[in-house]
This record gives C-alpha cells, sequence and structure tokens, in this order.
C-alpha cells in the first residue's frame, strides 16, 4: 500500500464516520421525544414505539455507507455528481452533528 492509497483509505474512513454521525443525528433528531415526528403525530406517538423504531433508519443508513465504504465508493471525485452531492451532504450533516455533540 502506498501513502497516496493509504491517505484515500483514511479520508474514506473519516467520510465514513461522518456519514455515520450524519445519519444516526438526523434519526434522532427525527425521532427524538420532541422531534419532527411526535410533533407531527402528537399524542399518537409515545416513547414505547418511539425508541424500537429509531434503530430502524440508523442501521439502514448504516448499512449503505459501510457497504459503499468496503466497495470503494466513499473515495472523493469517484462516482457521479448526484452520488458525490449525497455523500457531501451527509459527510456535512455529521460535521453539523459532530460538532452539536462535543461542544454541547
Amino acid at each position: 500500500m502506498t501513502l497516496k492509497e493509504g491517505l484515500q483509505t483514511l479520508e474514506s474512513a473519516v467520510f465514513l464516520a461522518l456519514i455515520v454521525i450524519g445519519v444516526t443525528g438526523l434519526s434522532w433528531s427525527f425521532f427524538e421525544p420532541d422531534g419532527l415526528l411526535s410533533r407531527v403525530l402528537g399524542g399518537v406517538w409515545d416513547t414505547q414505539t418511539q425508541h424500537p423504531i429509531l434503530i430502524v433508519p440508523t442501521l439502514i443508513g448504516c448499512y449503505f455507507a459501510i457497504r459503499a465504504f468496503l466497495n470503494g465508493g466513499l473515495v472523493p471525485g469517484k462516482g457521479g455528481w448526484p452520488a458525490q452531492l449525497m455523500v457531501y451532504l451527509m459527510v456535512g450533516i455529521g460535521i453539523y452533528y459532530s460538532y452539536k455533540w462535543f461542544v454541547a
């Protein structure tokens, strides 16, 4: 493995971590007690159904992110512009939630 390949792997691993943080943060914001879903559904939404359902979008998002990482799909500049846009969008969301969780 050359230094360039090692740096690309490290960059992809950081992207993967940020995407997983982004997916987890979005899932939590959507399903938290005062989140979007509880505001939309009101009294129908209670804590007993909230927490088990929280894991579903998190696992699905993490599965696709890990699959892309293992197939080399998280390398910047690889793939079409929609795929790159989605990767950078999720990385940005991951940076936002990382900052929010570490600073707050």
